[in-house]
């Protein structure tokens, strides 16, 4: 056998950072997988976000998991999202809708 070294790739390097350092905002979309209920046999569901959703996703998480020792995840957000917006007039909603989406 040979024993020569592999030469690996170098590591995947991380896009240029904007000036108040978030990453430049991209508009496509990509699947954010989400965990299936253990104790139901719903299937996995995917919920496509931008980067910049993902973002703002992922710092919320990190902002509630703070208060608690629960663990808060991206579906807990979604689905806490929905109670919220159940409260709401629909007019409200179609509103937020057309601001940031």
């Amino acid at each position: 056998m040979s024993s020569k070294k592999v030469a690996r790739p170098a590591k995947a390097i991380a896009p240029a950072q904007s000036v108040e350092g978030k990453a430049p905002e991209k508009k496509q979309l990509s699947s954010v997988r989400v965990h299936r209920n253990v104790t139901t046999s719903e299937k996995p569901k995917t919920v496509r976000f931008t980067a910049a959703e993902k973002m703002l996703c992922r710092d919320i998480v990190e902002r509630v998991q703070l208060l608690t020792t629960k663990n808060i995840t991206d579906t807990t957000l979604i689905r806490a999202a929905l109670y919220i917006l159940d409260d709401l007039d629909p007019d409200e909603i179609l509103t937020t809708i057309k601001e940031h989406l």
